[in-house]
């Protein structure tokens, strides 16, 4: 026996042993487990919060231990209804979103299915570097993570060092259902929790292609779809320096081939998966140019140190924004607590940023739209000096 068939034995034992754990997790979960009434009413009374203005939450609230009660029945005896979607479209950051809402009778079915068994189940399938919709993490996480790997990066490779950014086109409404139901039966065992989980995907859309935005068993599913990827840069190629949110993802690598050989496999990856690149948006280039990732410019000093600036476009449109807020002030549509929320929200944004010539030019436009308003967000006095701002600021 050869060296190399010695090690395929071996990697097939390995294999054989994580398959056999996979399945002994898979099979701890059952319907009645999972659905239980205690952790419907959980979900419930968390689907609840935040939104207990809506009329139809009201509603659903008053009798909320009933309506719990007969989604349980539906689920024990799989009988379980369907609404279909609330849908609508929405403008966010000058791109247009088809959103699928789910009704509130649904939600805490879809939110107690995520909480109680998906997430469970494939998080520990997903990279660490995986930082979108999931506790703890978030895109604060994520700047975190891939600043810190910019600097080793630097530090291991030097100036000539490689990014490489990549996004998918339409990624929700692209992954396609047949694709998505294989990889999701690798980590569920046949049953009617697997059941379940194919009728979330198939009803998504009749064509059999796209997740609809606003159901959080689409937004798990979503998140892990591309951890094939993920785990290739990670664990076949080597790259500890490798960060995905959601469709946006990006590596580092120590020189132009490596680079190449990156961008290559990517996009047999890509293929395997049916998911399509945008070309717009697949950046190769020296670690040391300035490039905007995930709503953020960046730029890497040949000392070490990470600049990270607002994007000029997040300005704007926050000066349109405070300029629409006091018309709409003007015509009693908005009050005075929810301009000065909107604003300390910004604010509190730009914290993370090196934007003190940006933050005291646009404390000065809301000074003179809102000469009035007072609060502590005012960061520029009366005779027109700015007051002391954050040093993370300067």
């Amino acid at each position: 026996m050869t060296s190399e068939e010695r090690r395929e034995k071996r990697y097939q034992r390995r294999k054989a042993k994580r398959e056999l754990r996979r399945r002994l997790v898979a099979s701890s979960y059952t319907l009645e487990g999972v659905f239980s009434y205690s952790n419907l009413l959980r979900a419930a009374l968390s689907c609840c919060k935040g939104v207990m203005w809506k009329r139809a939450v009201q509603n659903y609230r008053a009798n909320l231990m009933l309506n719990v009660y007969r989604k349980w029945a539906e689920l024990m005896s799989g009988n379980l209804k369907w609404k279909g979607y609330y849908e609508f479209d929405l403008f966010e950051r000058g791109k247009l979103r088809h959103i699928k809402s789910e009704h509130i009778s649904e939600r805490p079915v879809q939110r107690c299915f995520t909480d109680n068994f998906l997430i469970p189940l494939m998080r520990p399938h997903l990279i660490y570097d995986n930082g979108a919709s999931l506790k703890g993490k978030g895109t604060d996480f994520t700047i975190r993570r891939f600043s810190k790997h910019l600097q080793e990066a630097l530090a291991l490779y030097g100036p000539d060092a490689e990014l490489v950014l990549y996004d998918f086109s339409g990624y929700f409404d692209s992954i396609d259902h047949e694709a998505l139901i294989l990889y999701v039966k690798r980590f569920l065992n046949p049953g009617r929790l697997l059941d379940y989980t194919i009728m979330f995907i198939r009803r998504c859309d009749a064509a059999g292609v796209g997740l609809g935005l606003g159901s959080q068993v689409n937004q798990i599913l979503a998140v892990s779809f591309p951890s094939p990827i993920d785990h290739y840069f990670k664990a076949y190629v080597g790259l500890h320096s490798y960060d995905r949110y959601m469709d946006d993802g990006g590596m580092t690598c120590k020189d132009n081939i490596q680079s190449a050989m990156c961008v290559r496999a990517l996009q047999n990856l890509s293929i395997d998966l049916n998911l399509k690149l945008n070309p717009d948006k697949i950046h190769v280039q020296k670690i040391t140019r300035p490039f905007v990732w995930l709503k953020v410019r960046w730029q890497v000093m040949p000392s070490g140190r990470i600049l990270k600036r607002i994007t000029r476009a997040n300005v704007s449109r926050e000066r349109r924004k405070l300029k629409r807020l006091r018309r709409r002030m003007d015509a009693g549509m908005v009050t005075q607590e929810a301009v000065q929320c909107n604003w300390a929200s910004w604010r509190g944004y730009t914290k993370r940023f090196r934007a003190r010539k940006t933050v005291y030019s646009m404390s000065k436009l809301y000074n003179e739209l809102f000469p009035n308003e007072g609060g502590s967000t005012r960061c520029i006095d009366s005779s027109g000096t700015a007051s002391r701002l954050p040093s993370s600021w300067s």
